[in-house]
């Protein structure tokens, strides 16, 4: 259940050459810099990819996530963090959209801290989860096909989402709407033009191929936001806390010599830390 994308979602632009000679689906539109994939999934494929089998992978290095749910106190951990960057530019609490909310973990700390919160994910299995064990409104759908009242929200987050989308262009139009005046918007997405993107190149773990569609720059996200009628507040690079078993995990695919060196004992020792390797970006921005 895939379809063909012959032109940009951005500019609109048909004209593209291969990012690398070795994939022949990964693209960038010779109009804007944008870089894609040029064979993507249907709405009703991307229902089905985001099932049990997806937060709980085999392969979390291609697909999805080794333990989604048991990785709950790191995610938490995570977002605690990432809240005390909002506060300090919000000020005070208010009500909250986050769009591809997952499980919904931001939403419950976020809660906690006193906000009204509001969620929505394509996963059905992220969805009922959110709602029966966290107790959260959290929709099931598509961003784009769901109603929400104009200028209904101070702040809407999109936590690796926006490279998920098959719709950026318009989600961000569609976020501008339903925010109040001068609401803010923060964005975490990988970022194509990052030095350990341009190392890596088709390597780098910010490739997939089968969940990614959408691969920004900070040049080519911070025009999509300028003319959709944001102000950039801060653009910069955002880290997680992540477990030693994860770290084990990923030596394999990068380096099968320290795999062999170190990867069981970080698997025994079981240590979490906080990891920024500068190739995810994190932009605050406000609506205009």
């Amino acid at each position: 259940m895939k379809k063909e994308i012959l032109h940009c979602d951005l500019c609109g632009s048909t004209n593209n050459s291969l990012l690398y000679k070795e994939n022949p689906h990964l693209v960038v539109c010779g109009g804007c810099g944008l870089v894609y994939t040029n064979i993507q999934m249907s709405v009703e494929g991307m229902k089905n990819f985001y099932d049990d089998a997806y937060f709980t992978s085999k392969d979390a290095v291609r697909k999805g996530y080794e333990d989604y749910f048991e990785d709950k106190k790191n995610i938490n951990k995570t977002f605690s963090k990432r809240m005390d960057i909002i506060e300090r530019h919000c000020g005070k609490s208010g009500k909250l959209l986050d769009i591809g909310c997952a499980a919904g973990f931001f939403m419950e700390v976020a809660q906690k801290r006193g906000w009204d919160v509001h969620g929505i994910d394509i996963s059905e299995v992220c969805a009922a989860y959110a709602r029966k064990n966290l107790g959260l409104e959290v929709r099931n759908g598509l961003f784009i096909n769901t109603s929400f009242k104009d200028s209904e929200f101070d702040l809407i987050t999109m936590w690796d989402y926006l490279e998920h989308s098959i719709t950026p262009k318009e989600d961000i139009s569609k976020a501008r709407g339903l925010l109040r005046k001068g609401g803010l918007l923060l964005i975490a997405t990988p970022d194509i033009s990052s030095i350990p993107a341009r190392i890596c190149k088709s390597r780098w773990i910010g490739i997939k191929l089968e969940e990614h569609f959408y691969y920004f720059s900070k040049d080519v996200l911070s025009k999509l936001l300028k003319d959709s009628g944001f102000e950039i507040l801060k653009i910069g690079y955002i880290g997680k806390y992540i477990s030693s078993h994860m770290v084990a995990n990923r030596l394999v695919y990068y380096n099968r010599f320290l795999s062999n060196m170190l990867g069981g004992m970080l698997k025994r020792i079981k240590f979490s830390f906080y990891c920024n390797p500068f190739d995810i970006m994190f932009v605050i921005c406000r609506k205009k």
